[in-house]
């Protein structure tokens, strides 16, 4: 399958399923989408088609019924890693030139902001429930936030 299919029919395949599972809205992550785009499919359409249908069922359990599901990348769960490690999407020699990219300090912010987004993603957008997810009081995440240029810093 053409990479540049996999975005197309992943979105086929998602609005499929959300009927079937009579689910609210359903979105995939842009990071699911540019991991689904570079990955090989060795099964093709079906593969797709099942990795995204089990991805939809793990997001859908997080949240509550008629919400927005939002497929992030830990939903596509250990086959996909394993498959995609064996593609090059998680090889040792990407993580070592992303770690020349940056210095040490550039790459924890960036691994904060990664970490807050997805938990805010997880819950769409809830900053209590985000906060809960990641073990801290809500006034320190809007702080650290604000810090890290994801929000507007309160006053």
């Amino acid at each position: 399958m053409a990479p540049d299919r996999a975005d197309l029919l992943a979105g086929l395949f998602a609005e499929r399923i959300q009927r079937r599972l009579g689910l609210g809205y359903v979105r995939i992550s842009p990071q699911v989408l540019e991991m689904f785009s570079r990955y090989h499919w060795p099964g093709n359409v079906r593969e797709l088609e099942n990795v995204l249908s089990r991805a939809i069922l793990k997001a859908s359990r997080e949240i509550a019924k008629g919400d927005i599901v939002i497929v992030q990348p830990i939903h596509l769960g250990h086959d996909f890693e394993s498959a995609s490690q064996s593609a090059g999407l998680f090889s040792p020699q990407k993580m070592v030139s992303f770690a020349e990219d940056r210095n040490f300090r550039d790459a924890v912010i960036e691994f904060k902001k990664t970490y807050i987004q997805r938990a805010l993603a997880k819950h769409n957008g809830n900053w209590a429930a985000a906060a809960r997810t990641l073990g801290m009081h809500r006034s320190n995440l809007h702080n650290l936030a604000g810090r890290l240029g994801l929000r507007k810093p309160s006053n």
